[in-house]
């Protein structure tokens, strides 16, 4: 009898700005749990959502961004991901972005556990900023000082993806400990998980059989 598998969804919330293509390291970490032990033993799949597979513009009467913040507030988990911008205006705050992490973070306050939310920061030079920069300097910020969201920044998208690992897996067993579920496998050095994944292709632009793609206006 083939054991049932839990889905736990990972919404990946970020502006277009990202330079090495991070989204598709999150989507591929995703795809991934299918095959890795840690993730296979323990009867997870993570499903990833996103603007790009997710929300299609003009097919519902509603504004994209409202599908993808009710995307992100019915997630299981939240990954936001900042290069220098605080991205296009949303419905109620200076970005979509913003917009998410906030749907996201309302019902986190009502069931006290989920969604779990992650931001990361790309390590930029802060000495010269531009508008831009300096607005996102400033949510950073104001996120950490409400001490209520974890973040973290990364230099590149090899250090990124590792800790990404690292924190879909902090969390896994976290939510198996919370449903009185075993751990398998709970000490799982992190090069036995990489080498199972397809390595980040460095400054690969964001592109569907060779045309550029890019975050819509929402």
């Amino acid at each position: 009898m083939a054991k049932s598998v839990t889905h736990l969804t990972v919404f990946i919330a970020s502006p277009g700005d990202l330079p090495e293509n991070e989204r598709e390291i999150v989507r591929e970490v995703c795809e991934s749990s299918k095959r890795l032990p840690f993730f296979k033993d323990n009867s997870i799949e993570l499903d990833s959502t996103g603007w790009e597979t997710d929300v299609y513009t003009g097919i519902t009467p509603e504004h994209p961004q409202t599908e993808l913040s009710d995307l992100a507030e019915n997630s299981d988990i939240l990954i936001a991901i900042f290069h220098r911008k605080l991205g296009s205006s949303g419905h109620d705050s200076p970005s979509g972005t913003i917009d998410e992490i906030e749907r996201a973070l309302k019902r986190r306050e009502k069931t006290g556990t989920a969604p779990e939310i992650k931001v990361y920061f790309r390590e930029v030079r802060e000495d010269l900023p531009d508008d831009d920069l300096s607005a996102l300097i400033k949510y950073k910020r104001d996120i950490q000082s409400r001490k209520v969201i974890r973040t973290e920044d990364y230099k590149n998208a090899l250090q990124f993806q590792r800790r990404l690992i690292e924190a879909l897996e902090a969390y896994v067993k976290k939510w198996l400990v919370s449903q009185g579920k075993s751990i398998v496998h709970e000490d799982v050095a992190y090069e036995s998980i990489i080498q199972n994944l397809p390595q980040p292709l460095l400054n690969w632009p964001d592109t569907i059989d060779g045309k550029w793609i890019e975050r819509p206006e929402l």
